[in-house]
């Protein structure tokens, strides 16, 4: 076939070649800074969903990303919010992105510099927009909505995966908008967004179970914590019987669950439908743990449940085999702060510093210099045999109970029965040395305490530890 200089348009040959011609509108190639988001531009989920409380946490998320709260105010203002899987966190953004959508459309006056809790900050914003963020693809795909919701004719103009690029250029040439990126696992997949949007004005927040690695974002950190009991009765309540008495039991009930927003909410919605009382709850609860609390309410999303959520959480910790060992272990002590020293036989110092680590960046546990603190719900779940969750089978668990109980036995004085001899010892009996071992420096060794504290007398403490010791069995089985 010949083909000839005086041919126009498009030349194909062979069997079955088809062509498309696709017509672009000038206006979709436009610069992006002459582009305008429409308005109400918004896209946050669950945006009339139940929310109480988080005053105080609304009106630190405003601080956080006000332009002089950090450095640079001429640069993407960046919050993050982390903390145990289940304590509220997208519902916290979900709210403050909300308020700060509505806010552009209301009244001029009472809009323009006033905060999510009223105080003077910043005003409404457009557009609004939520990435699900728990994988660097998720964050492409987000990105690519966005473009296609500022400019719909780029759907069919630029190929799917121009689109990123297009919202990236887009936010930074643009100011007084809002993106909230989702349960990132990594900030790895957020920190090329950062990249490549530093010539904004806009707001991030960031919401993840790890808290962790957010300083390389430059981001004001925020740890959000559990509901106060007030708050969390008010959730279940009007959840469980908004037209009705909620029944007896509900500040026990909500005290069980550690007043853990989404646990609270999970049996809300349980009782809610079977019509039983917070007290029944709490029987089903201690008669049938394990499927209580895998248990949905119809209606509700079936993979929120507070045993699915953490189970995840473990699945990122699986590199660190001795993370979840060390969870079942803590699971068997009281909810109250744990010494460090207690888990210096459990294995090598710097593999238990490593998991206690782990756990504490995945919100997990709370890790001071000398305490690790366990929220109450992770230890019954932990402790909770489970079939069908490879972190909680019943020989693992029965293990760490044996261990718990050893290490906790191993940790008391070998005179804690007789507080004179406590309080005549000016220096510890010489612990057992174990030969497989390298014995560990005096001051470190877990049978080591420091000089008595002129707020807890010697009589005291020894008390304590025959208290301690006495104590022991129903220590490991408390919730």
């Amino acid at each position: 076939m010949g083909i000839h200089g005086d041919n126009q348009g498009i030349v194909a040959t062979g069997d079955h070649t088809t062509n498309t011609q696709i017509t672009i509108p000038v206006e979709a190639l436009r610069p992006v800074g002459e582009v305008a988001a429409p308005p109400g531009t918004i896209n946050v989920p669950g945006a009339g969903h139940m929310f109480v409380g988080r005053a105080e946490d609304l009106a630190a998320l405003d601080a956080a990303l006000r332009p002089d709260s950090g450095e640079g105010s001429g640069r993407v203002a960046v919050a993050a919010v982390h903390g145990l899987g289940g304590v509220g966190k997208s519902a916290l953004a979900a709210r403050y992105a909300t308020t700060r959508a509505t806010s552009i459309t209301a009244n001029t006056a009472n809009a323009v510099g006033a905060g999510v809790d009223g105080s003077p900050g910043a005003g409404g914003v457009n557009p609004v927009w939520w990435i699900v963020a728990d994988s660097a693809g998720a964050v492409q795909t987000g990105l690519a909505d966005l473009a296609v919701a500022l400019q719909p004719e780029l759907k069919q103009a630029l190929p799917l995966e121009a689109l990123p690029q297009r919202a990236l250029a887009w936010l930074a040439a643009h100011q007084d908008w809002l993106l909230v990126a989702d349960n990132v696992t990594d900030p790895a997949d957020v920190a090329v967004l950062l990249d490549r949007t530093l010539a904004g004005r806009g707001t991030m927040v960031v919401t993840s179970r790890l808290g962790e690695g957010w300083h390389r974002l430059g981001a004001r950190v925020l740890r959000l914590d559990v509901l106060a009991e007030s708050e969390a009765i008010e959730l279940l309540t009007r959840i469980a019987a908004p037209d009705r008495p909620v029944g007896d039991g509900a500040a026990e009930l909500v005290r069980e669950l550690g007043c853990l927003p989404l646990a609270v909410e999970q049996a809300a919605a349980y009782l809610h439908q079977a019509r039983i009382s917070p007290r029944a709850y709490l029987e089903r609860l201690a008669e049938q743990p394990a499927v209580m609390y895998e248990r949905s309410a119809r209606g509700a999303d079936a993979e929120r449940s507070i045993a699915r959520i953490w189970r995840l959480t473990l699945d990122q910790l699986a590199t660190t085999p001795l993370a979840g060992q060390l969870l079942r272990v803590l699971a068997w002590y009281g909810a109250e702060e744990i010494p460090r020293t207690l888990l210096e036989d459990l294995a090598p110092d710097i593999e238990v510093e490593q998991a206690l680590g782990e756990l504490a960046a995945y919100n997990m546990i709370t890790l001071t210099e000398t305490g690790i603190t366990v929220h109450r719900l992770v230890q019954a779940v932990a402790r909770t045999p489970d079939p069908a969750d490879p972190h909680r089978r019943s020989e693992d668990i029965e293990a760490a109970r044996r261990r718990a109980t050893v290490l906790l036995a191993e940790a008391l004085p070998g005179h804690f029965e007789d507080p004179n001899r406590v309080a005549a010892s000016a220096e510890p009996a010489e612990p057992h040395h174990r030969p497989d071992r390298p014995r560990a420096p005096r001051h470190r060794h877990r049978n080591h305490r420091p000089p008595p504290q002129p707020d807890r007398p010697l009589l005291e403490q020894s008390r304590r530890h025959r208290r301690r010791g006495r104590d022991a069995p129903a220590r490991l089985r408390r919730i």
